[in-house]
This record gives C-alpha cells, structure tokens and sequence, in this order.
C-alpha cells in the first residue's frame, strides 16, 4: 500500500480512472488520497463514494507529497503559481504536449516530474501507459508513480522524446480501432446479421487475434497473415482489396500525422 499522500488535480475521466484504480485495488488508503477539481461535485463523487478527502487545489498541494495533475493542458499555468510555492513536491504529470522541462522552467530545476501517457482503455483498467522520468527521479518516487498505473493497465518505461511516438501508437489508436471494429461489424450488419451478434464478434475477434499476435511477437506480420490465407481463397481476396485501396498505408499515414501533431504541441516554456 502506497503509505505517501498523494494529491489528484483534475477527477475528470483521467483523473478518476486512476483513483478508481487505486482504490479498487486498495493500493492506497483513502485518508492518503486528497482531491480537487475545477467542478467541485466532480471530486465530491469520490467523496460519496470512497470517502477521499476533497479541498481546494492550494491545499492539496501543500498538504500532499506526489502531486498528480490531470487537468486540460491550456489550465496547466493557472497552477503554476501555486506549485512553485511548494518546489518540494513529485510531479505527476498526464498533460499532452507539457514536458519536463516546462515544470523545470516554471517550478524549479531539480524537481522530480514523472510525464505520462495513459489512452483511453485506461478508463476501465486496461490501458497502455507510457511513462518518462526526469533524470533525478528517486527509486522511492518511481515506484510510487509505477503502483500508481499499474493499477489501470500496462505500463512502458521510454525516453521523453519518445512520448509523442506512444501518443501516436497508443494514445490515439483506440479511435481507430474502434473505427475499424465499427466498419467491419456494420458490413455483417447489411448481410443481415443483428448488431449485437455482429459488433461482438468483431469484437473478440480483435482481442483473441491480438493475443495471438503477442505470443507469437518475434514473427513478421507476414508469416502470421499467412496462416490465415491460402491460395485462391477469401481472405487473399480481402487482402488483394485493402492493397488496391492503399488502406494500410493510409493508417500509416493517419499515425504519423498524430506524432508530429504531438511533437508541434509540446510546450517547455
């Protein structure tokens, strides 16, 4: 059990995930959990229903020892001036496009700053997390923030500037995915099949060919496409069509569009 305070700005959809995370899994104790946000009924939800301590944004700051900001990036410089007054604290930061540096530009050169990357599946405890340190992050405080979104998923260790690559391969995927699930499930739907039938079985299709897919990882995608294709069948025939259509090279596209878009946000003043 985490025995640090820990302080959650922001219980939006993140925010609240993660403290959904820690107190299922009782990793922390609710005396050691102070909350704040902007619409004061959002933190008192956790409140009603976990019985966290909820204060205003000063407070938690001062009374907390890991400081986890999980607000819109924009709001980031309305905090600024509290956090610098308490340049002791672990920041724990979820904000796209805020870096590192930003909080050693604003707060203070050797504060401790954990940048993170969850992506939607977090939500319900099955997120990719990527995180990166800054360089004089302590043990304690990296094992701290590795409980802290264990709890909600997978988590990646990766250098900073590979946090606008994750944004791209993980970050923003889900969209896509959900997208391609949608797309194949609505063409069983136009051959009759009822929606329920169809969305679910595209559905566990993707889960069951994604664990296949991670057992058999040291494998080109080729050689795994081949177990499911012959010649002259149906699924070459599918494949004959996606290539016509150029629609892997446009996902690749759509990928690469988000990474520089993540790369052209980030902030460090």
């Amino acid at each position: 059990m985490i025995s640090k305070i820990i302080g959650v700005i922001g219980t939006g959809n993140m925010g609240g995930a993660i403290i959904d995370g820690l107190m299922s899994r009782g990793i922390i104790s609710p005396d050691n959990l102070l909350l704040t946000n902007r619409d004061i009924d959002k933190a008192n939800m956790f409140y009603d229903k976990y019985k966290t301590s909820v204060m205003d944004a000063e407070e938690v700051i001062e009374r907390s020892d890991i400081i986890l900001i999980a607000v819109k990036p924009k709001d980031i410089d309305s905090l600024v001036p509290i956090l610098a007054r308490y340049n002791d604290k672990v920041i724990i930061s979820v904000l796209a496009g805020i870096t590192i540096e930003y909080f050693r530009n604003h707060l203070d050169a050797s504060i401790q700053v954990a940048r993170v990357m969850p992506n939607i599946p977090s939500t319900i405890s099955k997120g990719v997390i990527s995180i990166s340190y800054s360089e004089n992050i302590s043990d304690e405080s990296r094992e701290v923030v590795d409980t802290i979104f264990s709890s909600i998923g997978e988590v990646y260790h990766i250098e900073e500037r590979m946090i606008n690559i994750s944004t791209g391969l993980s970050g923003s995927s889900p969209a896509y995915m959900f997208l391609i699930v949608d797309a194949i499930a609505k063409v069983g739907i136009d051959y009759g099949m009822d929606r329920s039938t169809a969305l679910n079985m595209v559905i566990d299709t993707m889960i069951g060919s994604a664990m296949f897919m991670r057992d058999y990882t040291e494998i080109e995608a080729d050689t795994l496409v081949s177990k499911v294709t012959s010649p002259g069948g149906t699924t070459i025939e599918g494949l004959r069509v996606l290539d016509e259509k150029n629609i892997l090279s446009g996902i690749s596209s759509a990928i690469k569009s988000v990474i520089e878009k993540s790369f052209s946000m980030e902030r460090k003043d």
